[in-house]
């Protein structure tokens, strides 16, 4: 399985929001990383949400994050690239943040611009790949 992962720049989307922990200095976000689309989840024909919850510390590192939701073989690349997210500083040693991460499949024909993974603010990326094709050779 590929572990290169996608590096977004989020300067421009570096959108407040208020997470539903802790905190009362809702976290920004300065850089995400999106997950490749795991090549068993493809073949197995897996798409959908994966819900993560990531612990921030106040340097705006995760220091954790655990799946609560979404397809098994989508969760590890899920948990993996939230552990890298990278969020602004805060006042409070933990604060948290909802990550979502949707997996789906575009049509083949799909430009190569449209199948990159897309950030929407604040919290969820959209991982992108070309519909699974099954050929029968004669």
């Amino acid at each position: 399985m590929r572990v290169a992962l996608v590096l977004l720049s989020l300067c421009a989307f570096g959108t407040p929001y208020v997470s539903q922990g802790r905190s009362s200095e809702p976290p920004m976000v300065v850089s995400a990383v999106a997950p490749i689309y795991p090549a068993i989840a493809y073949a197995a024909h897996q798409s959908g949400d994966v819900l993560v919850v990531a612990e921030i510390n106040k340097s705006g590192d995760v220091t954790s994050a655990r799946a609560e939701s979404g397809s098994n073989l989508l969760r590890p690349v899920s948990v993996e690239a939230a552990r890298r997210w990278k969020f602004s500083t805060g006042s409070e040693e933990h604060r948290q943040a909802e990550l979502t991460f949707t997996f789906r499949f575009v049509p083949d024909k799909t430009a190569g611009i449209d199948r990159t993974a897309v950030f929407y603010p604040p919290f969820r990326v959209e991982v992108r790949n070309e519909t699974y094709v099954t050929t029968t050779q004669h």
